[in-house]
């Protein structure tokens, strides 16, 4: 998605990182087959490197290049967040939430608050890059 609009009159945007309005959903029901996927997949690399094996287990994954670990990893976390969550989008002008019907849908439901507050999106760890 680049832009939904919402009923208020906003447009959310989705063209960059870091948003303070974007955020993930990964239902309870898929929590143990996401992390469950994503440890086979960092422990059989982990085994790849330990028995030099490494061609082997990239060629096994079309689509995987050879890379630094970290971004390796990143690519697994990232593709197992694809499979398993949703994308929610809280809008920047009324505080409505759009939640992405399923993970393959390009629809969103929306949900209005009950009393006005701070947003909830906004993450309490996120730091701005050095830049």
């Amino acid at each position: 998605m680049s832009k939904l609009g919402c009923r208020c009159g906003a447009i959310i945007r989705d063209q960059t990182d870091d948003l303070p309005y974007k955020g993930e959903i990964l239902k309870d029901q898929d929590r143990n087959a996401f992390l469950d996927g994503m440890l086979d997949e960092i422990v059989g690399y982990i085994a790849a490197v330990r028995n030099g094996t490494t061609e082997a287990w990239y060629a096994s994954r079309p689509g995987l290049s050879v890379r630094p670990d970290s971004w390796l990893i990143d690519d697994i976390l990232s593709a197992g967040l694809v499979k398993f969550g949703v994308e929610v989008f809280e809008c920047p002008e009324c505080g409505r939430l759009w939640v992405q019907k399923g993970v393959e849908s390009l629809e969103f439901v929306s949900f209005v608050r009950e009393e006005p507050g701070e947003r909830v999106l906004p993450s309490e760890h996120y730091r701005a890059p050095a830049g």
